[in-house]
């Protein structure tokens, strides 16, 4: 496997399209401005172009080469959840944040920013990396659909935000001057040639430890660690005309809170999660994270269903380890199983 050096010198940066296929652009050149600098943990983009292989027979026994075909491309990563600092206002991974709920924050001027999901088939994601060092390993992927996403509730270290989805295409330096028309997304310039200027980070990074845990209103005394696990059940059509992508889809969205681990001394919780798995009684989630304002982060799980639990022993103590519970909607005309405030 080929390495390459300064991984640590590139640059993320994410922005919201209005259109699937098409960059954000004035005069056929990417338009940065609305693009919001992420610190990140880790970044991989892929672009894939389908190898079509001759499986035709041909009257021996060895195979011709095949031929190119549909296109399309992948990503993966992790950022920390950092709120701005200031409550009331967006963090830098809002573009992030708003393709996994297909929407933007609801502000509250100086008090919140609220994300809670909305079907539908908008939202495409621009993920820009730059490779500060120079040597040329720069990638800008367009029409991202996030499908996949986790957070990590608890526990020690920072709370990261991890992701994974599939996009319209991936544009690099190297194959800039090969691509057709529909692959450079209404440009006629590389945008890996255009960084925004004075990239601007608000905020820091927030630690996984809660300071609160309520199950159904019951406040948590021992809560150990959690996991929130999404699908946006969104998706990129690839069964149309052409060699890319014709669209996104919207299919089942679905939050689990995963890996539920619960110190025996939170006899009353326990107790009422107990009875919730015999009886499949629904009961809202709220998972706190920060204590100072602008540095709050609050997840809202509701109408989660238990479906079984363990007794784990752990060292000198006895935790109970529970498995993934789905989170639903409070109503039909809802979409609300899972919301994310920031205050």
């Amino acid at each position: 496997m080929s390495q390459f050096s300064g991984a640590p010198l590139r640059r993320l940066y994410a922005q919201l399209q209005t259109t699937f296929g098409t960059v954000v652009a004035t005069s056929n050149v990417w338009a940065p401005a609305t693009a919001k600098l992420v610190p990140h943990n880790s970044i991989n983009i892929e672009r894939k172009i389908e190898l079509i292989r001759a499986q035709y027979k041909t009257g021996t026994g060895s195979m011709l080469n095949g031929t190119g075909g549909r296109r399309s491309g992948t990503f993966q990563g992790e950022v920390p959840m950092m709120p701005s600092g200031a409550a009331g206002s967006a963090p830098n991974a809002d573009p992030i944040l708003a393709n996994i709920f297909n929407g933007t924050a609801t502000l509250v001027a100086s008090t919140s920013a609220t994300y809670n999901r909305v079907d539908g088939s908008s939202n495409p994601l621009t993920l820009a990396i730059f490779d500060e060092s120079g040597s040329g390993n720069s990638q800008f992927m367009y029409g991202g659909i996030i499908e996949t996403y986790t957070i990590n509730l608890g526990g020690s270290g920072v709370v990261n935000l991890g992701f994974d989805g599939k996009c319209f295409w991936v544009l690099e330096p190297d194959y800039w001057a090969s691509e057709d028309v529909t692959g450079k997304g209404g440009l006629t310039t590389s945008p890996t040639t255009t960084e925004p200027v004075s990239p601007a980070l608000a905020g820091n990074q927030l630690g996984a430890f809660t300071a609160s845990v309520t199950f159904g209103g019951t406040a948590v005394a021992e809560f150990v660690s959690a996991q929130i696990k999404g699908s946006t059940g969104r998706t990129i059509r690839a069964d149309g005309v052409g060699l890319y992508g014709t669209g996104i889809v919207q299919g089942r969205a679905e939050v689990m809170l995963s890996s539920l681990k619960i110190g025996n001394s939170s006899s009353a919780v326990i107790a009422t999660i107990k009875n919730a798995i015999a009886s499949k009684a629904a009961m809202n989630i709220v998972v706190v994270q920060g204590a100072v304002a602008g540095y709050i982060v609050t997840h809202n799980l509701n109408q989660v269903q238990f479906d079984g639990a363990k007794l784990t022993e752990n060292g000198s103590s006895l935790d109970l380890d529970f498995s993934d519970a789905p989170s639903a909607a409070t109503a039909l005309a809802n979409t609300n199983e899972y919301v994310l405030a920031l205050t």
